[in-house]
């Protein structure tokens, strides 16, 4: 599957992945500095209207995702398993394993996304989020799919 294929397959999450970085740029990079520099006391209110169009724009792109992982897991484990010539009778085994280290790399992303809008909100929240987070990382690595 060429390149084209590929994002013409999977244009939704493609979407709503590039949707939800420009908000999150213009959320991080603009109004919230600018919130802080005229209006101090709405900071906390700016940044929850961000988190939430952007949680609507990335629960958009990961309900889309599996393709993605997918595609992705296999690619990586048959270059992996072809540049080490490795025998491939491990390879679901392997695929497995990629894709699992993908989706804890996705949750670790995420988190990164929201640390600047949810400190913003509420310190004591981005603590909360932490803790959900390693919980999260910690059910996919014991997870059986």
């Amino acid at each position: 599957m060429s390149r084209e294929e590929f994002i013409e397959k999977n244009q939704k999450f493609v979407n709503s992945l590039v949707y939800g970085l420009l908000i999150w740029i213009f959320g991080v990079a603009v109004f919230l500095p600018m919130a802080s520099i005229y209006v101090p006391d709405w900071g906390s209110l700016i940044a929850t209207v961000f988190i939430i169009v952007l949680t609507y724009f990335l629960f958009s792109a990961v309900k889309n995702s599996e393709p993605i992982f997918e595609y992705v897991s296999e690619r990586l484990t048959n270059y992996y398993l072809n540049w080490r010539k490795i025998d491939s009778t491990n390879q679901g085994y392997a695929r497995k394993i990629v894709k699992k280290t993908l989706k804890i790399s996705l949750i670790i992303l995420i988190y990164f996304i929201y640390r600047p809008l949810i400190w913003v909100a509420n310190p004591v929240l981005a603590g909360l989020a932490l803790i959900i987070i390693i919980l999260l990382i910690i059910t996919q690595i014991f997870s059986k799919k």
